[in-house]
């Protein structure tokens, strides 16, 4: 498994839209994924101004869609609550249904692999800064698409690949890669659960003229992330504790 940076959204806008099955682990509670990633900003938004935005958003992308799809307890179109946003630095071990026989040995890996990473000369030490620059309705899910005006974040993802390189000259047969590093700084905050009743064509169409438009409005703001998460995932889509169970490893980046 080797890294594999994509420099744009590959989930474009879209009028047609698909369920993820995991999306049904969120309705049922299920706690028996697993997977290894590195985030920042978990939560993203904690700020009054910032929380309110996040709402009025929300608010918004719910016009362009029947009510029937996002009401009831099961809807088809799921919305992130605020404390499950958070910005992928990189997927370090793919999510699979369960925990694999040699999970302790991957979290050890991954955690000593990120404390290596924290203390080369290129990691960042000055909080990332994040501020809107689009937002994006694709066949999968929404995002929220940043410009991060430091490069810290492009810096720590450069250095993961360096670590990983230099690892794999040691450590012969070595299995665990980084899965995949994104070309994008993004914050999902939509997902489907099951196809929506609404019509594809006339909800892209309202996304574009309704959210799309406004989006650097409803979010004016610098928003400031000065930790990153090295998290084992057991409920997909960052849906769990920020607990000692989870967290393998943290970094405050204001030094």
């Amino acid at each position: 498994m080797t890294p594999t940076p994509n420099s744009e959204p590959q989930d474009g806008p879209a009028t047609v839209f698909i369920a993820d099955p995991a999306v049904v682990s969120l309705y049922n509670h299920d706690d028996y994924y697993f997977d290894i990633v590195l985030v920042a900003g978990w939560p993203l938004l904690t700020k009054s101004e910032e929380l309110s935005s996040y709402q009025e958003f929300l608010h918004i992308v719910q016009s362009c869609f029947d009510p029937e799809d996002y009401e009831g307890t099961r809807p088809a179109v799921y919305f992130y609550q605020p404390q499950y946003l958070h910005v992928t630095i990189a997927t370090l071990y793919p999510l699979e249904t369960k925990k694999p026989n040699d999970s302790e040995l991957i979290k050890s890996y991954f955690t000593k692999l990120l404390k290596k990473a924290a203390l080369r000369e290129d990691w960042p030490s000055n909080p990332l800064q994040l501020h809107i620059d689009s937002t994006q309705l694709g066949a999968k899910a929404g995002i929220l698409l940043w410009k991060e005006l430091t490069g810290g974040l492009a810096k720590m993802r450069k250095t993961l690949e360096v670590i990983v390189a230099e690892e794999e000259q040691k450590v012969a047969g070595i299995r665990w890669k980084i899965h995949s590093i994104p070309g994008i700084v993004h914050t999902t905050f939509l997902r489907f659960s099951s196809e929506p009743k609404s019509c594809g064509d006339s909800v892209q169409r309202q996304y574009q003229s309704k959210v799309v438009t406004v989006i650097e409005h409803i979010f004016p703001m610098v928003i400031s992330v000065p930790q990153v998460y090295l998290v084992c995932e057991t409920t997909p889509f960052m849906h769990i504790p920020n607990d000692e169970d989870h967290v393998l490893w943290s970094a405050n980046l204001a030094q």
